[in-house]
């Protein structure tokens, strides 16, 4: 008899998983101890004891049937039970249930027409909008499975995957057809917006009642999501409806999510997690609201207030863009895709309902969620399965389960995996296994398909994962899912490349970067020819950096035509030649720990081999400014953000972008996430960002001639009292000055002599003052009020904001009102007849003596009544009192 005495740390170790470390260890010494005289191999020893496995059995003995229904079976649901309730709120305008049942019906039966039926796939690249959904909408309705396509992504990447998927049609917006007339050799391409504007849509023939499509079935394919693969092809990910309804409908109802769901949609359309937001706000009769794709990259805090979003699901990354405070009214935030930022759940909690979420695309969005987080300790916990079962095995043995609460490959089973990949039998023979070993020896019923995911993970006690990483070289950029394999092959066929390595750097002063090792032709050594000879990284000679740098930049340019922007490393150094282990392989391990151990200096001097250093000059207040904002949100030394430093090669990215405009606003710089992305350097920036005092200056002219009292003139004389006249022309009719504020007096000065200037005779009766802080820019705007009201400062500060961002005025200019005055003296002279006229009896004449009057006024009076609302009746009458009738605060005033 052997006894065991365990002591640890309960601070560090809890009591649970301390009784299973010593149950596991008496499992494993009992095997021993019976198989001493044997020859007994550790690797055949079973890890999983009795009653880990009666545990794993009974939490995976609740997995759920699939639900036999297609997706737009349960959206109709909505619009019988719901017509008139608002289905889609979006920046080009609004739908009802019924709308979008009509609209969507009426282009379906248009792509029956164009020959879409079951397992006919229809690409799909479009901006966000309310057509986008119907589009989705109407390829599900007509049979087919719609086949996202990136606005963004390379022509020659969507010409891959249209060919593919053999897709005989691509629903666009109008504003993409010329960028992909390369498609009309494999496809045909119709314009969704064009179609429902234009009179197409009244030619299409429709009945009343049927379906477009009755053959559709729960079985046939619905979506397609193509993920990066690790031959250098994308993987196109095949999921069913009858998946699809299941996982939507699952994780809608874990979520909450019901009519008063509110659900800023902020996924790209090829990012699975865009079908949950869209499906499950349809499934549960809630509202998608869909921001511009301007709004959603540049102000993203302000576009979900503006649509009232109560509901979210983004990257850790993109979160801490936002303030809690800023959004009282969001009740549920859903973060994915990547990590959970512990800082998340600290900033949050109180304010919001945080759930991790986790799921591959192979398992249709979500397999697993955590419940409302509360401790930052929780962020590693991606929760519970849903829908789904779940088995830990040995990465080397998927037929082997691994111990509760060690490391492990996660094996996921339910009806939420996916039909496989699409014409690949072979990986999805791989990564779809049938009856592993361990189904046979628990005693399970066989016939159990399983996905390998690739992720390691570990399993609690309470059956909850926490994910650890990757047995791969897949790794997750931004919540993007990238094949290391997919770059490496794409850099390899670039011309002059001798040898590439891609590495996604987890630790050192290059955590959380894409690096690209590279060997050029041009820079090989005498005794690097033969990549045998090397087991340690060969760096180039001094000599060879310019023609390195050559053809770095041709490398980096083909590369970005054949991968999406986030698969191109941003960080590039020039090697002799990469190391190789015995056996002829790349080490990638030598020149991953080579990288962890540059210093500062090294990394700079290796990647100013990418990028021409220029002699570098003090900069403008703006250059300055610009510099500190990338060193902050790139976290990167400000001496390594020289004005010639590359965005990307910094570390930038899209959302890297996203924050460089949210913290240029904060000082009074105006930007957008493509003039960061298109100008990559700080002096190009900051030269987008001085041209703003142009832009502005034409969006004060827009306006001022739009707004012709803007322009108004104004005597007095003995003979005809006071005229008004309206400047025609618009030079000198306003005035625009700039000016430096050293302090708050100085701008108050200014501000007082811009209002005392305003002069009704000789004008100007409008001035504006651009004013540049240390910090920050002013803009102060002064008008008369003999031209101005309270409302029309509104409707103008409006139409100069839409100038500004989106480059065009919201309505077009209303009548003048001496013009409005003319047509209704027109209309009195006219169209108006005798009221008793056109009454159908005659009216006799009012008995005036009877009531005690006379017909003439004799004498009047006047009442004057006051009253005061408190605080909480005028919150009520500028807020939600509004929201029954969408009624504004004069109408109820009015009533």
């Amino acid at each position: 008899m052997v006894g065991i005495e365990l002591r640890y740390d309960r601070e560090v170790l809890p009591v649970d998983n301390a009784q299973r470390l010593v149950a596991q260890f008496g499992h494993i010494a009992q095997q021993l101890a019976q198989n001493a005289d044997a020859d007994q191999r550790l690797g055949r020893l079973r890890l999983l004891s009795a009653e880990d496995g009666a545990q794993l059995c009974k939490w995976n003995s609740t997995i759920p049937p699939r639900i036999e229904r297609c997706i737009h079976d349960l959206v109709h649901d909505q619009m019988t039970a719901q017509p008139t309730a608002t289905a889609i709120s979006a920046w080009d305008g609004e739908m009802t249930y019924s709308e979008l049942d009509d609209d969507s019906r009426l282009l379906a039966y248009r792509l029956v027409e164009q020959g879409v039926g079951p397992e006919v796939m229809v690409g799909i690249c479009m901006d966000k909008s309310k057509w986008a959904v119907v589009a989705m909408l109407a390829i599900l309705r007509a049979g087919g499975a719609v086949v996202p396509l990136g606005v963004q992504h390379p022509v020659a990447r969507i010409e891959g995957i249209v060919q593919d998927t053999a897709a005989p049609l691509v629903l666009v917006d109008r504003s993409h057809e010329q960028r992909l007339t390369a498609l009309a050799d494999h496809t045909q391409l119709l314009a969704v917006d064009s179609f429902f504007e234009t009179a197409q849509a009244s030619l299409v023939s429709m009945p009343e009642s049927d379906e477009p499509c009755t053959s559709v079935q729960p079985k046939h394919v619905a979506w397609v999501i193509f993920t990066s693969g690790s031959t250098g092809k994308p993987k196109g990910v095949v999921l069913e409806h009858g998946t699809l309804v299941t996982s939507v409908a699952t994780h809608a109802r874990f979520l909450s999510m019901g009519r008063k769901t509110r659900c800023f949609q902020f996924a790209n359309y090829t990012f699975d997690v865009s079908i949950s937001d869209i499906l499950a706000s349809l499934f549960s009769g809630g509202c998608i609201c869909i921001p511009s794709e301007h709004a959603r990259m540049n102000d993203l805090a302000s576009s979900m207030q503006t649509l009232g979003a109560n509901y979210v699901n983004l990257t850790s990354t993109v979160v801490n863009l936002l303030v809690p405070a800023e959004h009282p009214g969001l009740s549920t935030l859903v973060v994915g895709g990547e990590p959970l930022d512990p800082r998340i759940i600290e900033m949050w909690c109180g304010t919001a309902r945080v759930i991790n979420s986790y799921g591959p695309s192979e398992c249709s969005i979500f397999i697993a969620c955590s419940h409302d987080l509360r401790r930052k300790e929780e962020a590693a916990i991606v929760g519970k399965p849903i829908a789904s079962g779940f088995w830990v095995v040995d990465p080397a043995d998927h037929g082997r389960l691994v111990p509760l609460g060690a490391p492990g490959e996660l094996l996921i089973e339910g009806p939420l995996l996916s039909r496989g990949y699409l014409n690949d039998p072979v990986k999805t023979a791989a990564s779809f296994v049938m009856d592993p070993a361990f189904v046979r020896e628990l005693g399970l019923p066989p016939g159990r398909r399983m996905y390998r995911s690739g992720d390691i993970v570990q399993q609690n006690t309470d059956g909850s994962l926490a994910h650890l990483g990757r047995r791969d070289t897949q790794v997750k950029i931004r919540g993007q899912r990238v094949e290391i394999g997919e770059i490496e092959y794409h850099m390899a066929k670039q011309t002059g490349v001798q040898d590439a390595v891609a590495l996604y750097m987890r630790q050192g002063p290059l955590a959380g970067r894409l690096i690209a090792a590279i060997v050029l032709g041009q820079t090989l050594t005498a005794g690097a020819v033969d990549r045998h000879q090397h087991a340690t990284v060969q760096r180039i000679a001094k000599e060879q950096e310019e023609s390195a740098r050559l053809g770095l930049r041709e490398v980096q340019h083909g590369l970005s035509q054949q991968v999406m922007h986030y698969m191109v490393p941003s960080v590039w150094i020039p090697l002799a030649a990469v190391p190789v282990n015995p056996s002829g392989k790349t080490d990638r391990l030598a020149i991953t720990r080579w990288v962890q151990s540059l210093s500062p200096d090294d990394i700079s001097a290796l990647t100013s081999v990418e990028t021409q250093v220029t002699d570098e000059l003090p900069g403008t207040t703006v250059e300055r400014q610009l510099r500190q904002i990338w060193s902050d949100v790139l976290g990167v030394p400000l001496c390594n953000v020289t004005y010639s430093a590359n965005f990307f090669s910094l570390g930038g990215d899209s959302i890297t972008a996203m924050q460089v405009v949210s913290a240029s606003r904060a000082r009074g710089i105006l930007l957008t996430v493509r003039k960061v992305l298109e100008s990559q350097t700080i002096p190009k920036l900051a030269a987008q960002a001085q041209r703003k005092l142009a832009e502005l200056a034409w969006a004060l002219d827009a306006v001022v001639t739009k707004h012709a009292m803007l322009r108004a003139r104004f005597r007095h004389s003995q003979a005809y009292g006071w005229q008004q006249w309206i400047e025609k022309e618009l030079a000198g009719s306003y005035r625009l000055n700039t000016h430096t504020a050293t302090d708050a007096h100085s701008m108050q000065r200014t501000v007082a002599q811009s209002q005392a200037s305003l002069d009704l005779e000789h004008g100007p009766v409008f001035t504006v003052d651009l004013i540049e802080r240390q910090d920050r820019q002013i803009l102060h705007l002064a008008a008369h009020h003999l031209v101005i009201d309270l409302v029309s400062w509104r409707i103008l500060i409006r139409d100069l904001e839409e100038l500004l961002v989106h480059h065009k005025l919201p309505n077009p200019s209303s009548l003048s009102f001496p013009v409005w005055l003319e047509r209704q003296r027109h209309s009195l002279r006219t169209s108006l007849v005798d009221t008793l006229d056109t009454l159908p009896v005659a009216v006799p004449t009012a008995n005036w003596e009877y009531w005690g009057l006379t017909r003439q006024d004799v004498w009047a009076s006047l009442s004057s009544i006051q009253t005061k609302c408190d605080s909480t009746t005028t919150s009520l009458l500028f807020g939600s009192a509004n929201s029954a009738l969408k009624t504004e605060p004069v109408e109820i005033l009015l009533a």
